[in-house]
């Protein structure tokens, strides 16, 4: 919930943000309880449908002669809003796709694995908190590409790893974040 009224905005921002991560740990140490970390199919589903739909929406573009990048994040501008959720799909070449995409599908994958029950909820904020930081701050140009949500999902995972004593997390960040 984003309260758009007084001049506190900033202090209920990051109560409401703080008070969504206090409810995702407790769901995720209740889940931890119940049981280990278990493997599903999807694991390896959903980053796979995630990172083709990167590559099927690089694919319209080339194959049909369309540009996106005006769909990005454009900072500041009221027609950029529409960017903070659509700028991850959209990439301006080949290299810069394939080098989000690797990180993305490990990423992911990682993040099923380790936080089935708040994926989702997980996922929804990194995107939602990068593309509104990039309209915030950014820069006086269109912003694309998957980059934000891949340091989003490798800062979420090292600092939760840290935070709940998973090393194991940690490690896999840091391993992600080197290749």
């Amino acid at each position: 919930i984003i309260y758009l009224y007084g001049i506190n905005c900033q202090y209920f921002l990051l109560y409401d943000f703080g008070q969504t991560i206090a409810r995702l740990d407790n769901r995720m140490n209740a889940q931890r309880q119940n049981s280990a970390f278990q493997f599903s199919t999807g694991v390896v589903l959903y980053p796979l449908i995630v990172v083709l739909s990167l590559w099927l929406v690089f694919w319209f573009e080339l194959r049909f002669g369309y540009n996106f990048t005006p769909f990005g994040v454009k900072p500041r501008e009221v027609s950029g809003l529409a960017g903070i959720i659509l700028f991850p799909f959209i990439h301006s070449t080949l290299s810069h796709l394939w080098h989000n995409s690797v990180p993305t599908l490990v990423l992911i994958a990682g993040l099923f694995y380790f936080y089935k029950p708040v994926v989702w909820q997980v996922l929804f904020w990194i995107v939602l908190g990068s593309g509104l930081g990039t309209w915030l701050i950014g820069r006086d140009a269109y912003h694309i590409g998957a980059s934000g949500v891949v340091y989003g999902l490798a800062s979420f995972l090292f600092f939760k790893g840290i935070w709940s004593k998973h090393y194991r997390l940690t490690a896999f960040s840091l391993i992600v974040v080197f290749l």
